[in-house]
């Protein structure tokens, strides 16, 4: 964002939602078109394997693979679920507008430098402690810097998948907390999904600009909901650009996902 603050790091409250942890780190939580720094371990159905595949489904844009990794049992849950996938959708739809019109370098006002900060969260989480009693595990991550979430992150076995669950999140936020959050989150993705359109129709000459317009609207958007008004309503526009390849999800998250996992992907039988 403006002032220093990349859109990428705005991002950071959904990606400690979602993970619960710095085991992963906030920063970890920022999408990039350049190949990961480290080979993604995909196939890795261990606690930590599971968490590097959530790295890197935000750090790819893809919705519908981090909405996979979360266990979710009520409607609650899942609209939470829901809501952050669609941010990590939103975001990777405005890093790959970004990088098609401003360059790589010219984009890190608004994305961040996501390649060193990609390294820097896989190297945290290689670096934690993992323990596993039956069907729960406990990531715990290595000594946290200052202003570092230092949080372990609780997992749990689901038909054989290692899962995030967002009861966690919930709890720890409180219901009434959680239920807020998810307006934030699904007002935040619509603005994040404006921008990427935006900036691919070329309105701004710079990443800055378009960071401080984005900040700008989310500074109304919150003041307009402490207020107990109506956020903006979006403006009709062409799709958002299109996504990381795999992701299954839709371009405009200002509805739950499309796609919804299987039950035994989510949601407990």
């Amino acid at each position: 964002m403006a002032h220093g603050r990349s859109i990428a790091r705005a991002l950071a409250g959904a990606v400690a939602l979602l993970t619960t942890a710095a085991a992963v780190s906030a920063q970890t939580a920022r999408p990039a078109t350049a190949a990961a720094t480290a080979p993604s371990i995909a196939a890795d159905n261990t606690p930590k394997g599971v968490m590097r595949q959530m790295a890197d489904a935000i750090r790819a844009g893809d919705g519908a693979k981090v909405k996979s990794l979360l266990y979710w049992e009520t409607p609650a849950e899942e609209s939470m679920a829901s809501a952050v996938a669609a941010m990590a959708e939103a975001v990777g739809n405005l890093h790959k507008a970004a990088i098609k019109q401003f360059g790589d370098q010219g984009a890190r006002p608004l994305t961040g430098d996501t390649a060193a900060t990609y390294a820097e969260g896989i190297k945290k989480l290689d670096a934690s402690k993992e323990t596993v009693a039956g069907d729960q595990a406990i990531i715990f991550p290595p000594m946290a810097g200052e202003g570092q979430d230092d949080r372990p992150t609780q997992l749990r076995k689901v038909a054989g998948q290692w899962k995030v669950p967002v009861s966690e999140l919930r709890r720890q936020a409180g219901d009434q907390a959680s239920d807020i959050r998810i307006e934030e989150l699904t007002t935040e993705a619509r603005l994040v999904n404006e921008a990427a359109l935006e900036v691919a129709a070329g309105k701004y000459k710079t990443a800055e600009e378009a960071a401080r317009e984005l900040q700008q609207k989310m500074i109304r958007a919150a003041t307009q909901a402490a207020q107990g008004a109506p956020a903006e309503a979006a403006p009709a526009g062409p799709p958002a650009p299109a996504m990381a390849s795999g992701t299954t999800g839709p371009s405009t998250p200002a509805a739950p996902p499309a796609t919804r996992p299987a039950p035994a992907t989510g949601r407990k039988e």
